[in-house]
């Protein structure tokens, strides 16, 4: 990914014509020499179909599609796909991609598609609870319904919290109860949920 983005960096975009289909061309020759661990399901010109993957389980497909005035008048359309995950969890991440990515580059008018790229490979490479984003949910839901049943006397002294840290997939959990404490530390391995 590295060699990625020093290609980005290498190359000036004043060389090339920065209307639509020859910008695409750059950045999907670009991706296309530098994607190692992904296999590129389809390369036209006007859109790339691209397999992230860092395990078995760890994987998504995105679309890159190319829409007229790319990239000075309309942005790269993007489409994220996952067999395993969530799809309202997909619809975030693909949110999040073109709210932190795509249109601030597109209100620049400069290439989005390697850029939309290196966001979703980071997220899956380095966000290891990621596929555990479900189970997190419903440990916080049960932590959430454990508060609102505790009254009065009850909720004295009683506390139950939760933490995470995505890059090293560890889940922290402290519950206190009076005098009383428990601490759960879970480590999500990287081949989870298949571990």
């Amino acid at each position: 990914v590295s060699e990625l983005e020093h290609y980005m960096a290498s190359i000036s975009l004043n060389d090339f014509q920065a209307e639509g289909i020859d910008l695409f061309r750059w950045e999907r020759k670009g991706l296309v020499e530098h994607l190692y661990s992904h296999r590129i399901e389809a390369n036209t010109p006007e859109f790339m179909i691209i397999a992230i993957h860092c395990t078995a389980y760890r994987r998504i497909t995105i679309t890159l599609n190319l829409l007229d005035g790319y990239p000075a008048s309309s942005s790269l359309h993007l489409e994220v796909k996952s067999k395993l995950l969530p799809k309202k969890l997909v619809d975030r991440l693909k949110n999040k991609c073109v709210e932190e990515v795509i249109e601030p580059l597109r209100k620049e008018g400069k290439p989005q598609a390697i850029k939309a790229y290196l966001f979703l490979h980071n997220v899956i490479m380095n966000n290891k609870l990621l596929y555990a984003t479900p189970e997190i949910g419903q440990l916080k839901k049960i932590i959430g319904q454990s508060e609102k049943a505790a009254t009065g006397e009850e909720k004295k002294g009683k506390t139950c919290s939760l933490s995470c840290n995505d890059s090293l997939g560890v889940i922290k959990m402290k519950i206190v109860n009076g005098d009383y404490s428990l601490r759960v530390v879970i480590t999500v391995p990287v081949d989870y949920p298949r571990d």
